[in-house]
């Protein structure tokens, strides 16, 4: 995707959700690239998702990103890696929480499946460019 499609995608968006500026980050872009343009199956909370800042969990706040392995939230506007935007069902057994060591090593999974995901997607382009 051109910086001018870039530029003008996020001037829709900035008219459809009502926010004078979206949050940038370079480094997320560098390393993870651009999400290509689509309407996604499931929208993130259908997938379990939640803003870990303020608690988001709805079509309305939380949103996929334009930066591929990345969630934004209109309500906080930051971009957030999805994996710590994982929405952690408490157990209905008990009051008491879930052990936030459990609550890590699960989004260490998934940020460690992303990042296999991302390689393995490079590994494919570098294999269709030898041909």
């Amino acid at each position: 995707m051109s910086e001018e499609q870039v530029e003008k995608y996020q001037e829709r968006m900035k008219k459809h959700y009502g926010v004078s500026e979206f949050s940038k980050d370079e480094r997320a872009k560098e390393l993870c690239g651009v999400r290509p343009h689509g309407q996604p199956l499931f929208l993130p909370h259908e997938l379990g998702f939640a803003c870990p800042v303020c608690g988001a969990s709805d079509e309305v706040d939380l949103h996929f990103s334009e930066y591929k392995m990345f969630l934004w939230c209109k309500r906080c506007n930051l971009d957030i890696p999805s994996c710590l935007c994982v929405k952690y069902h408490e157990p209905n057994i008990t009051h008491e929480e879930l052990p936030i060591n459990l609550k890590i090593e699960k989004a260490t999974k998934i940020f460690l499946d992303c990042l296999e995901e991302k390689e393995r997607k490079c590994e494919q382009k570098e294999e269709k460019s030898y041909e």
